[in-house]
């Protein structure tokens, strides 16, 4: 079984590539770059259906409102 000690030595013994820790930083801030992008992209997108279904409600309203009853309600069960 390993236990701390032989790992703490080994590690004394093991030497950092050059700038490693470096690359490690970069990488770290490039995901999170990433993730704040996909999070924006995913908000965007829900917003636009929201506003996509909040503008199509008033629509169909009005266009029932304007057209005969006999289309209006074949408009309206086809909307469902």
């Amino acid at each position: 079984m390993i236990d701390q000690q032989s790992v703490e030595r080994a590690a004394e013994r093991f030497q950092l590539p050059e700038g490693s820790f470096e690359r490690l930083e970069l990488r770290r801030d490039r995901r999170r770059r990433n993730q704040r992008i996909r999070a924006g992209v995913l908000g965007i997108a829900i917003a636009v259906v929201v506003g996509i279904g909040i503008l199509r409600i008033p629509l169909l309203e009005v266009l029932l409102v304007m057209l005969p009853v006999s289309l209006a309600v074949t408009l309206a069960e086809r909307a469902r």
